[in-house]
């Protein structure tokens, strides 16, 4: 039986849209309704910085890219909202669904140990990741994705420079993790600062300078805020097309599940088996999480004690990165308390407001 375009499912507490912020910030724009999110859909963006080993060609590569159907799922994220953590989710989550195929199947396909997160769910827009001399990714990456049966990326991308060719056979699966932009912000810097400058770090250490950076748009991937308006209007509009059992005229290009980082951290096991059901898993989605030796198996290397102690197979390498860095850091929610005064959260509100405000009068 062909599988059935899945719905888009709403996070927990959507309805509402419970904040994600601590209370401080008088506008929470991640808690703002639906309909706030509409009045932005397909608005011009200025371009987005990028690293250096990011070029137009690859940019073009990544968004004509080829043969893309439901076999191919995207991490999306404006940097630090939890990528990796979500692609060692996901990764885990396919793995585990893999070697329950295997079971069933005379000739597995057995996954070595894992090396390193980014054999399987490599960076999408870098130049390292493309044939020179075609639109193709390189070999190593494509039999990687061979043997886990799926094509798997992350990716900083915004929404309108995905694949989105004449050449797609089916839609798309997009992850987009959010988190709130205070503690984004604190953990880019932390980030940046630890980056080679000639690989796209922050020039200085002093982080009143990377704030307003973060707040101008001009550090690497720009505005966090244009990152969002460009994702979640997408979002929301296939969420209303399924509420309302609407037919929608065109085919979806992706179908998008809005994960929160706040979610993870408060309810692990509850938003595994949310994405799990996204990627239709239904092997492992059989099997009762309490108890199971597989899903327990999951657990515990997706939780970030386990992530903290191998560090190696997470720490990026496509950077390069000063000596004595921890990639892996703290994963704390509201961790920007160390670093911000009452002046960082004002300014940090009034920006973000005054984002949207200039998003809404160019449409």
């Amino acid at each position: 039986m062909a599988e059935s375009t899945p719905p888009c499912p709403m996070p927990p507490g959507t309805s509402s849209l419970s904040p994600l912020f601590s209370g401080s910030s008088s506008f929470d724009v991640l808690s703002q309704p639906p309909a706030f999110w509409k009045q932005y859909k397909d608005v011009p963006l200025p371009s987005m910085p990028l690293l250096p080993i990011t070029s137009p060609e690859t940019l073009r590569k990544c968004h004509q890219m080829k043969h893309v159907g439901r076999k191919d799922i995207f991490i999306c994220s404006y940097p630090k909202s939890g990528t990796t953590w979500m692609q060692n989710i996901v990764y885990q989550l396919l793995r585990a669904s893999r070697s329950l195929e295997n079971d069933n199947n005379d000739k597995p396909l057995v996954l070595p140990p894992l090396q390193h997160i980014s054999d399987y769910s490599p960076f999408f827009e870098i130049d390292p990741h493309w044939k020179e001399d075609s639109d193709e990714t390189i070999d190593k990456i494509q039999q990687a994705h061979e043997t886990l049966g799926y094509r798997l990326f992350n990716t900083h991308l915004r929404h309108d420079m995905m694949p989105h060719s004449s050449s797609m056979e089916d839609f798309y699966r997009a992850i987009y993790v959010v988190r709130d932009g205070r503690d984004v912000c604190t953990s880019f810097y932390h980030h940046m600062i630890n980056q080679h400058v000639e690989d796209g770090g922050f020039p200085t250490d002093n982080f009143d300078d990377f704030f307003q950076a973060f707040a101008d748009g001009t550090v690497t991937f720009g505005k966090w805020t244009h990152h969002l308006a460009s994702w979640l209007p997408q979002y929301y509009q296939q969420v209303e097309a399924n509420g309302n059992d609407k037919q929608q005229t065109t085919a979806p290009k992706c179908q998008i599940l809005l994960v929160r980082y706040e979610d993870l951290k408060q309810d692990l096991k509850k938003e595994l088996w949310r994405i799990a059901e996204f990627l239709n898993l239904n092997l492992l989605l059989e099997r009762p999480q309490r108890n199971d030796p597989i899903w327990e198996s999951i657990f515990e290397t997706v939780s970030f004690s386990y992530m903290r102690e191998h560090q190696s197979l997470f720490h990026p390498r496509s950077v390069r990165w000063k000596n004595g860095y921890n990639f892996i850091r703290k994963g704390k929610v509201g961790d920007h308390e160390t670093l911000w005064t009452q002046q960082h959260r004002n300014k940090f509100d009034s920006v973000v407001q005054k984002d949207f405000k200039d998003l809404a009068s160019t449409h």
